[in-house]
Order: structure tokens, then C-alpha cells, then sequence
């Protein structure tokens, strides 16, 4: 059997997750087409750059929703960071089979969970977006209601689907291409 290395297995799995995740949310051209209100442009600022979304556009509620959303972001962009240093030291450290066979290892790990996150999507994307609501916030501050909250109008669920798919399809296109670049090396 071929040695594998745990910590680059995480790390791969990770960082190509968490990476396409950032890209994929934060794109603007994708929201250009789909989003025509000026201020979701406040939200991705804030989200992206922690800039204060000012005005009343957005009540306290949905505010304090986005602070939640904010600190993912930047958990995230822990996760990207740390997995990359962690890739880095280990490609110094371990030696090359060693590592680019974790490396594959982590990308047809993640290739799967891609998959199966896309498969229940496919067959019930409101059950899986309230599970991982539910998993990831310690409140309810995300159930917004779309007669009062402008933020569900101004990003429905259907748009949160795309980004899941998106997200797939990245996912897949790096993990794919990571495996066959590594089968050259």
C-alpha cells in the first residue's frame, strides 16, 4: 500500500474546498446578471472587506445575520490559509511520493463529498440548504422572512443553489485536474 500522510490529505481536501467556496461567493460577475439592487454590492463589501453596511435598507435582524455570515467568511479564510501552510511545510518535509499521493488521496476524497453534496442537492437543495443552516449558525437570525427582510429577496434560495452547483463544478474541475497533473508528475 502506498504511505499517506493524514495532515495533507485535510489540507488538500480543504484548501481546494474552501478556496473554489470563496471564489464561487464572492464572484461579481455571477451576481451581476442575477442581482440588479445596488445594495447587494454593501453586502459583499462588508462580507469581503468588513466594510460597515450603512442605511436602513437592511433592518437589525438581517445585520446581525450578516455579522454571522461574516465570521464563516472569515473561519474560511483561516481554514485556505492554514491549509496552505500546512501544504507547504509538508511538501518540504515529507517526501515527494509520500506527498503527492496525499495530495491525490485528499482530491478523490473530496471529489466524492462533492458529489454526494451535489446528488442531495439535486433531490432536495431546501432540506440540505436549512441542514446547513442549522449546522453552522447557533441561532435563528437566518430564517428571515421574505415580507419583512429585503435580505431573502435580494438573495432567494434558488441563487444559493447555483452557488452549490458552482461550487461542484470548481471543485471537480480542480480536483480532476490536481489527480491528472500529479499521474504526469
Amino acid at each position: 500500500m502506498k504511505k499517506i500522510n493524514i495532515f495533507v490529505i485535510i489540507a488538500t481536501f480543504l484548501l481546494i474546498l474552501f478556496s473554489n467556496l470563496y471564489y464561487v461567493s464572492f464572484d461579481k460577475d455571477f451576481y451581476e446578471d442575477r442581482i440588479k439592487e445596488k445594495e447587494f454590492g454593501k453586502v459583499l463589501n462588508y462580507l469581503e472587506n468588513g466594510e460597515e453596511i450603512k442605511g436602513d435598507y437592511f433592518n437589525s435582524k438581517e445585520k446581525l445575520h450578516l455579522k454571522d455570515v461574516k465570521e464563516l467568511f472569515d473561519i474560511v479564510k483561516f481554514i485556505i490559509l492554514t491549509s496552505l501552510l500546512v501544504l507547504v511545510l509538508s511538501y518540504w518535509y515529507l517526501r515527494k511520493k509520500i506527498f503527492f499521493n496525499s495530495v491525490k488521496v485528499g482530491c478523490l476524497i473530496l471529489l466524492i463529498f462533492i458529489l454526494v453534496l451535489l446528488l442531495f442537492s439535486f433531490f432536495d437543495f431546501t432540506k440540505l440548504f436549512f441542514g446547513f443552516h442549522e449546522l453552522v449558525f447557533t441561532n435563528d437570525l437566518w430564517l428571515l422572512n421574505p415580507e419583512t427582510d429585503n435580505l431573502i429577496n435580494l438573495l432567494p434560495e434558488k441563487i444559493f443553489e447555483e452557488i452549490v452547483f458552482r461550487l461542484g463544478l470548481f471543485v471537480g474541475i480542480s480536483s480532476l485536474v490536481l489527480v491528472f497533473l500529479i499521474k504526469k508528475y
